[in-house]
């Protein structure tokens, strides 16, 4: 159901390699998730029937980093998610465009 308040945004089904490879630049290799078995787990939080696979999970770890990724997803028009533990009750954490978790 689309009522024009969401946008459809380049994201999971779009991002090319070459993006993941800059967020890669900006946080470390072993800090940008892109393996199926490890998104799974940022795919849901504790609501139930919401559930949908980001196309990487990053894992800053300065407060630049986060400026910097946030920096490029806005250039590139990607939707971003942030998450804590995940355990709210709103899908509020949930990629529901895809993007970045």
């Amino acid at each position: 159901m689309s009522n024009g308040f969401f946008k459809k945004q380049q994201g999971a089904e779009n991002m090319e390699k070459a993006q993941i490879i800059e967020l890669q630049k900006i946080v470390g290799g072993d800090y940008v998730l892109t393996r199926p078995e490890e998104l799974y787990s940022y795919s849901y939080d504790a609501t139930p029937g919401h559930q949908h696979m980001p196309e990487v999970v990053i894992l800053p770890g300065t407060v630049k980093e986060v400026s910097e990724i946030l920096k490029f997803a806005n250039k590139n028009r990607i939707s971003i998610y942030t998450r804590g533990s995940g355990t709210n009750l709103s899908a509020g954490t949930v990629p529901m465009q895809g993007g970045i978790v």
